[in-house]
Formats: C-alpha cells, sequence, structure tokens
C-alpha cells in the first residue's frame, strides 16, 4: 500500500482560504503540527496578521504588529474540505472566527462623516 503524503509547503502554505460559501476568507500563514519524526500530523491551519507578522525579521514583526494587530486564528485541520490551488472549509467564515478583520473595519468605516 502506497503511504499518503502532502507537501505542506506547495499545496497549503500562503495558499488562499475559502469558505463554505467560497468567500475569501484569509491565507495560510502558518500550520500547526503534532507527533515525532516519520509521524508528523497536521492539526490546524493558523491565519491573522499576528501569523503573517511572526514570519517577518525583528523590526519588521515589531511594526507589523503594531499597525495590523496580533490576532491569530487556529482553523482545525478538520475544517479541510478540498485543498486544490485554493483551501476550501466546511463553514462558514464567521462560524471559524476568519470575519474579525471585516468587523473591525466596518467599525472604522461606521465611524467615518456620512457613514450609516
Amino acid at each position: 500500500m502506497k503511504e499518503k503524503h502532502l507537501d505542506i509547503v506547495r499545496h497549503v502554505l500562503d495558499h488562499q482560504l475559502l469558505d463554505s460559501n467560497y468567500v475569501e476568507c484569509g491565507k495560510v500563514d502558518d500550520v500547526e503540527l503534532e507527533g515525532g519524526p516519520g509521524e508528523l500530523k497536521v492539526t490546524a491551519i493558523i491565519t491573522g496578521p499576528g501569523a503573517t507578522a511572526d514570519r517577518l525579521p525583528g523590526l519588521l514583526r515589531s511594526l507589523a504588529q503594531k499597525v495590523f494587530s496580533r490576532h491569530v486564528t487556529r482553523v482545525p485541520w478538520q475544517e479541510v474540505a478540498v485543498i486544490t490551488s485554493e483551501i476550501k472549509l466546511r463553514s462558514r467564515a464567521e462560524n471559524l472566527g476568519l470575519d474579525e478583520a471585516d468587523k473591525k473595519l466596518a467599525g472604522w468605516l461606521g465611524k467615518l462623516p456620512g457613514a450609516e
């Protein structure tokens, strides 16, 4: 029997996330693994501005965290439905906490003069 392997770097990292309604809801910034050598399993997708900032070198990391936030969202691997050039999830973005940036932006826009 042939073993199944997934090239995380090629097929998952930096790919667009789509919720169950095909709405773009972020990119895969990191993955969470458990196990040891030869037995690693992906347990979650990590996304959000805090996860993106963690990939930057020191000074840029600090600046990005101050400007964009440190918010990170963990999406359980069981939520992944299909992996193609995009990562399709089983649930809606708001059910997974992937709509935080939208909520924040709506709050800021709602405070602008003339906004209703």
